[in-house]
């Protein structure tokens, strides 16, 4: 256990380092959004946070997520979750993985 908090408390330092050195700078491209920044990401993925503790979500709780179309959502999701400490927990339907 005490790895995997040595791990997410690492990739929560480097994220926090992205956003410092490089907010600015294109992370994600996609249909519905466009270009995103780092920091339009961090944004969004601290008003996840708020939402997910507003709901009763704390650290070491699981986050059931149902995948979207759209690969920023479920990145924003999952970075909300590392920020949270919460455990990322995506659901897959057949419709996102696009099987007929």
């Amino acid at each position: 256990a005490d790895r995997g908090y040595f791990f997410m408390q690492a990739l929560q330092q480097l994220w926090s380092q992205k956003v410092a050195n490089k907010g600015h700078s294109v992370v994600l491209s996609s249909f519905h959004y466009g270009q995103v920044s780092i920091c339009q990401v961090d944004a969004a993925a601290e008003r996840v946070v708020t939402s997910l503790i507003k709901n009763g979500v704390n650290s070491g709780d699981g986050v059931a997520f149902v995948s979207s179309d759209d690969d920023v959502i479920d990145i924003i999701v999952l970075l909300a979750c590392l920020k949270l400490g919460a455990i990322w927990c995506p659901i897959r339907t057949k419709e996102s993985l696009h099987i007929p």
